[in-house]
This record gives C-alpha cells, structure tokens and sequence, in this order.
C-alpha cells in the first residue's frame, strides 16, 4: 500500500484536501477556485507579505482592512462552499510557506523520523522538510498564483526574521537600525546590539565564538556613531532621487487603493448578489406553502442586514481612501519624498520604519576593528551588488587606543 502510495505521488497524481484559493475539479486535480474575490484575496496577501515584510505585519494589515480569508470546508454541512474566515497567525504562515501557491506539488513534506518517535504514540517524530528537501517536487504541476521566483524570496524572508543568531531578524522596536545587518569582519558571524544604563546605550557585540566555544569575543564598540556613519551615506544616496521617490510612492500608493477598492465592490457585489438571490427564492414560493414562505422570508431579511453593513463599510472606506489623490496629498507626497531627513526624523517614523528603509538599501555591513584602536574599517554593501568602504572612527575608553596616539605624546614631550 505504501509503494502504491508513493507511485502515485512520484507522478504527482497523490491529492488531499485542496488548500485555500484551490478546488478539485470533475477531473480530480487541482484548479484555481472559481470565485474571483478568493483568488483576489490569494494574490493580495501574498502582495501585502512582501509590502509588509513579515507575517506579523501581514496579518495587522489584514486587520485593519478587514480583509477575510476564503476557506472552503473539507466537511460538516457547508462542505465545499465558500466560507469568509477572520485571518490568523498560523494559517497565513502554513499559507507563505505552501509552495503550490508557485505551481509547484510536493511529498514528504511532513514525515515520521522513527528516531524521534515516542514509543505507543504512533503520530509522534514527524519531521518537517523544505520543498527542496522532500522526496518528491514537481514544478509547474498547478496553476500558480505566484513565480517560483517570488516564492524563494518569500521563504528567505520568513527565514531571515527569524529571531536565530544566524538570521537577519525581523525589524523590531529597539533603537538599533543596524540588527541582524552587521557582520563581523575577523569571524564572519553576525553582530548582535545590546543596551545598557538608563539611557539605553547601544553596543554592537560579536561574541558568538564565546557564546558556543568559550573563547574570547572579537569585537565590541558603541553602536550611535555607526548608526549615524550609515544614515549619513543612506541620506547621501536618497537625496538626489527625490523625483524618483516621489513619482514611486504615488503609484505604489495609487496601486494599493486600487487592490483595495477592488476588493471592497467585489465583497459588496457578493453581499448584494445573497440579498437578490433570497428575494427571488421567496417571490417563487407559493403563497399557500407558509410554512416555507416564512423561513424564506427570514432569510432574505437576514441578507439585507448583512448587505446593509457592507454597503457602509465601503462608503466609509471611500471617505477614508478616495480613488483619486487630491491636489493636496499630491503635494503632500512630493514634499515628503524632497525632505527625506525631514521623514527620516519625523516623531511619525517608527524604528521599524527606519530599519526597514536600511534593509531596503542595505544587504548587510561589514566591519572590522584595527586592533584595539579607534580606526574601524567598515564595508556598506549595497542592494544590487555594490560596495563601497570606509574608514571611520570610534570613541573609545583610554588615550592609547587612539590611533594618533604617539603623535599626541610626541607633542607634550614637546
């Protein structure tokens, strides 16, 4: 039965429940759900993922949007229809890392490693693979909602937030811009920031090599003059495509509320459809048969209460977000976009903000100390493959790690 089983999965032919923004079809395979606002919803979340830049993110966004999830049951009296579900964590994280949403069929995603297994506890040890590492992968068997291409950069995304010193680490709230950014330049491993005293100092530390082998760190120094050194070459690289930032964030904007309103005439469209279809429903009923008049009545009843909320929940998201810019916000944007330090400052940006911007234009900042002195060499590599090195310098404790050191002497001897 096993061999069976795996012969039919080699062939990609081995199918479970279709997961959601899919149905099985007459032919038994997998197809796009029919219903273009599940599809649209599909193809938002993974938008607003890479807009957002992680799943804590996505799922605010969600939120705040009132944006549902279409789930269709795989039992129960509703099997099969489309049900509108509040979003959560672990569905849009199982959702991100699903590769079918690329096109692509796997097995042995998730498999029982007889090692890890608890003795009478039969569904214990299982083990979870990357679609890479599962015995079987098969591209372009579904139609896809996404690239493969989009999809691996998903799956590096998801791997970088995560909070492992080897990880680049999602943004987080402490005042370092530079986290998961920094690599040491004697070791290679990641930097970590840490804070100390009431005033919350910053310190950039390598001590990985003492964390795992007990051995001594390689470097630690204050993190502000660093933090500042790489706004100073961000603002440096920002200031000049003002133009290009603005005209950017119009469309990227323009866009957004366009997916948006899209969604809401689609959700109204639905809302209208229910209270038109129960109308019709109780108009054919004969007018003897009460029984089942009364029920149909209650039922169109109910879609109108339902299509009555909708209808002011759009008027609302109108008023909020209207499908055109006016000439103000038209101004507003343009002048946001020419006073980038303005922005960067503003009590309005978060840290996270801020970091998000530096890992924009930041793959990652190498640095290296020359000995024990103040001279710290550091290497700003660019998105797209640029580098560009520096030599700047650090404060530091004792006259003798200056680096003018013996010239400051040999002028008192003096």
């Amino acid at each position: 039965m096993h061999e069976g089983r795996r012969n039919k999965a080699q062939r990609g032919d081995l199918l479970n429940h279709p997961p959601m923004g899919y149905v099985r079809g007459a032919d038994g395979d997998y197809h796009l759900d029919p219903d273009e606002q599940a599809q649209r919803v599909v193809r938002l979340i993974f938008d607003v993922f890479e807009q957002q830049g992680s799943l804590h993110g996505l799922l605010r966004y969600l939120v705040a949007h009132d944006i549902r999830m279409p789930i269709r049951p795989h039992s129960g009296v509703n099997r099969g229809q489309l049900e509108w579900h509040r979003p959560n964590r672990m569905t849009l994280q199982n959702w991100l890392h699903h590769p079918i949403y690329a096109g692509a069929y796997r097995w042995g995603y998730r498999q029982i490693d007889p090692r890890k297994q608890q003795p009478g506890r039969p569904h214990t040890g299982r083990t979870v693979h990357p679609p890479a590492a599962c015995e079987v992968l098969m591209t372009d068997r579904f139609p896809a909602y996404i690239s493969w291409e989009r999809f691996d950069a998903i799956q590096q995304r998801l791997a970088d937030n995560r909070a492992l010193a080897e990880a680049l680490g999602a943004p987080r709230a402490g005042p370092s811009l530079l986290g998961g950014l920094l690599v040491c330049g004697r070791c290679g491993r990641r930097l970590t920031p840490a804070y100390s005293g009431k005033a919350n100092h910053l310190r950039y530390t390598c001590m990985r090599a003492t964390i795992d082998y007990g051995a001594p760190g390689c470097l630690s120094l204050s993190g502000a003059f660093l933090d500042r050194f790489v706004v100073k070459q961000l603002m440096a690289v920002l200031e000049p495509a003002s133009l290009e930032l603005s005209i950017a964030a119009e469309q990227a904007l323009r866009a957004e509320r366009a997916q948006l309103e899209a969604h809401w005439r689609q959700r109204l469209e639905r809302a209208h459809d229910g209270a038109e279809r129960a109308a019709r429903q109780y108009s054919a009923v004969e007018p003897e048969n009460r029984l089942v008049a009364r029920e149909l009545e209650r039922q169109w009843e109910e879609a109108l209460r339902h299509e009555q909320p909708e209808q002011e929940a759009y008027a609302r998201f109108r008023r909020e977000q209207p499908a055109e810019f006016t000439a103000q916000e038209r101004e507003a944007i343009r002048h946001l976009a020419q006073d980038i330090p303005g922005v960067w400052g503003a009590p309005e940006t978060t840290v996270q903000d801020r970091q998000e911007i530096v890992r924009l234009l930041l793959e990652r900042v190498t640095i290296e100390v020359q000995g024990d002195s103040d001279q710290v060499d550091v290497t700003l590599h660019w998105a797209g493959g640029v580098t560009s090195q520096h030599r700047v310098i650090r404060p530091v404790a004792r006259y003798e790690q200056l680096a003018t050191y013996a010239e400051l002497i040999a002028r008192i001897d003096t």
